[in-house]
């Protein structure tokens, strides 16, 4: 019985000088942990996140309160990422108790942290392949959060499109599903393109209370698609995961947003774009047609402009009667923002000058699209056109694949 005792003692005493060892460790020297995910499920706890300069393996906690109850190590990828899921086995998790979670270089460095709300948690996430450029997080929300006093904000600091860098999301505007045996809401956040691979922080507020979550962000959850191991997805899925990043970096290279580059991301483009047909947009007199453009939002935008000398103009888009905005005499008539899904549906347009003397024509993003391959635009822009294109060619087999 007293060698028993002594060799639990020492067992004990080598797991204490263990554990504060690497606390002691962690906070000196190694890699560092830039984002840390934690997401539960029961008592299985699924964390994902990414690192720099870690070379072999992260080493995750997860705390109740002060005490460590679960600790486990994950590999990184080559390129930093890691992902996998604790199974706590020590105690039963409590749906009224937050939770820490904390990872670290396994070689030494600053803890990252993230905690787990009692009150709303991350059941997961998603993109929005076939439509809008985004992320769909699915929060359960405690029943005192499931009311019109909750409203999600997300926030993409560095954003180049205004109407993105912060964005508002009210609990109406949110959908109820179900994923498995639990009722979630799905917040949606739209994101430009180029952007895709830059954090975007969200926040839950309802009255006094703040939840925040971790960063996330579309190249993650892209890159989670195309190397996923269990074959949870379909090829059309890995194919569309692969079109959407490529399409992010051609994105990021021609408008030069922040964030690091991944040459890797590139795909071989489909130049069949350059057999379709470039519309040629008419013009009366005193309505003289000047050039098109598309803002590459979430979706996409067509701009036509023109040189407008009649005081009398009517232009229509879609039959709607829309006054021509800009300075000096070229000024523009816009479309809705256009989900990728619908690139090829034309969009109706009509020009009418004081005389009467009316033209009309259908145009779409992919005439759009043609027109650029077909121009002498910079390589940059043709680039970005095609893989466009090459997205749009994937989100159409991805929609028929079911």
């Amino acid at each position: 019985m007293t060698i028993t005792k002594k060799i639990l003692s020492i067992i004990v005493t080598l797991s204490l000088v263990l554990t504060m060892s690497m606390t002691a460790f962690a906070a000196d020297m190694g890699g560092t942990v830039d984002r840390l995910g934690a997401n539960r499920d029961g008592n299985s706890i699924t964390v994902s996140g990414s690192t720099t300069d870690v070379t072999a393996a992260v080493f995750v906690q997860v705390l109740d309160g002060s005490n460590i109850i679960a600790s486990q190590t994950f590999p990184v990828n080559g390129e930093g990422a890691f992902k996998g899921t604790i199974n706590v086995t020590s105690t039963t998790l409590s749906d009224d108790t937050d939770y820490l979670v904390r990872a670290a270089d396994l070689d030494g460095g600053e803890w990252k942290t993230s905690t787990i709300s009692s009150v709303a948690v991350v059941k997961g996430y998603s993109l929005a392949l076939d439509s809008y450029v985004g992320v769909k997080y699915y929060i359960v929300l405690d029943e005192s959060l499931a009311n019109n006093d909750t409203v999600v904000h997300f926030e993409i600091k560095d954003s180049l499109v205004s109407n993105l860098k912060s964005q508002d999301v009210p609990f109406a505007e949110s959908e109820r599903v179900r994923v498995g045996d639990t009722v979630c809401y799905n917040f949606y956040c739209k994101v430009a393109p180029a952007e895709m691979n830059i954090p975007i922080s969200a926040t839950l507020t309802n009255g006094d209370k703040t939840v925040p979550f971790d960063n996330f962000t579309v190249r993650d959850y892209a890159n989670y698609i195309i190397e996923d191991e269990k074959s949870e997805f379909n090829t059309a899925t890995e194919e569309l995961a692969k079109a959407i990043r490529s399409y992010g970096y051609y994105a990021q290279v021609k408008f030069n947003a922040a964030g690091e580059r991944y040459d890797g991301d590139a795909v071989p483009f489909d130049y069949s774009i350059v057999g379709l047909p470039v519309v040629t947009v008419p013009s009366v007199e005193g309505i003289a047609f000047y050039g098109t453009s598309v803002s590459f939002l979430s979706g996409a935008m067509i701009k036509v402009y023109y040189t407008i000398t009649d005081n009398g103009a009517v232009i229509t888009v879609n039959g709607s009667e829309q006054a021509p905005s800009g300075s000096s005499s070229v000024k523009s008539v816009r479309t809705d923002e256009i989900s990728i899904s619908e690139s090829g549906i034309p969009i109706a347009f009509s020009i009418t000058n004081s005389n009467g003397d009316t033209e009309e024509f259908e145009y779409n993003v992919l005439n759009y699209l043609a027109a650029v391959i077909n121009s002498g635009a910079d390589e940059d822009m043709k680039n970005l056109a095609a893989a466009y294109y090459t997205y749009y060619m994937a989100v159409r087999s991805y929609v028929n694949a079911g």
